[in-house]
């Protein structure tokens, strides 16, 4: 992903506008429809999602549909070790143009992570199985749901360095790291947190020998879930203009006509080679 300076000028443009986005649910569970995380799952995901981003104005339709993609394939994807990017894939199955699609593989997962189909680029992203220290929270009944649906929504990692390394001073904070001036420099968490939401590693210093001081409780950085809890101001400013301003994400703009149906649908896709 490349940014112009003209991109984040605008990106930070003040916008005080309120969103509402509309978003799809697809469970993975084996080819005979066994597996996948339970209906009430789904709802604690959803519900995290309107919490953490509430404060920013921006807030989620769901129709209380889920759609089950029922295949051993998907099911059973353990890394991609064959050159095979099942999961990727899945970002072309029984998606839609109107909402961002969120996949959900259980606990029982072979992979643990989430990833975004891009950055600010498309609507799309999965969450799959547990933490992997205690207390092995399911990552989509944890903030990790909204860390994914944050790159969708055109936001980087805190600790992001391909352009350069931000310096603690923030003398650089408009043009390196995450681009984004209010989040302090992150040489990158890494999951390294204690019980108090400290990072374990006070004392690292930046290339001027600064002290970094990252925010454990930025939902973009690499804290443990557990410990994510917000989203800075700024970052909330260049959602809004991510919403305003990429085709994508406009589409899934919802009407303030739109109301939400009580009723719940279970729709059933069966996926691939194990799952025709």
């Amino acid at each position: 992903t490349s940014y112009t300076t003209s991109d984040i000028k605008k990106s930070l443009s003040v916008n005080n506008n309120s969103y509402k986005l509309r978003v799809y649910f697809h469970v993975i569970r084996k080819s005979d429809g066994s597996g996948g995380v339970t209906t009430n799952s789904v709802k604690k995901s959803f519900n995290i999602l309107n919490t953490d981003f509430k404060s920013h104005k921006i807030s989620f339709y769901w129709d209380n549909t889920i759609n089950y993609l029922d295949s051993d394939t998907y099911y059973n994807y353990d890394g991609d070790k064959k050159g095979n990017n099942y999961i990727g894939k899945i970002f072309n199955v029984a998606n839609h143009s109107d909402g961002i699609d969120i996949f959900i593989f259980d606990s029982n997962s072979k992979v643990n992570h989430g990833q975004a189909n891009g950055i600010g680029k498309s609507s799309q992203f999965y969450v799959a199985g547990n933490f992997w220290k205690s207390p092995y929270s399911q990552f989509n009944k944890t903030s990790v749901i909204s860390h994914e649906m944050g790159h969708v929504l055109n936001l980087l990692h805190t600790h992001y360095e391909k352009i350069c390394k931000e310096l603690v001073d923030g003398s650089n904070k408009y043009t390196c790291g995450d681009l984004i001036p209010d989040t302090p420099a992150d040489p990158n968490i890494d999951f390294n947190v204690n019980s108090s939401c400290n990072w374990n590693e006070y004392g690292k210093k930046d290339s001027n020998g600064d002290l970094y001081n990252p925010d454990t409780k930025l939902i973009m950085s690499y804290s443990v879930p557990r410990c994510l809890n917000k989203f800075s101001a700024d970052q909330g400013t260049r959602m809004r203009n991510a919403i305003k301003n990429i085709a994508t994400l406009k589409h899934t703009i919802v009407s303030s006509t739109c109301t939400e149906s009580k009723k719940l649908t279970l729709n059933v896709y069966g996926i691939g080679p194990s799952g025709q």
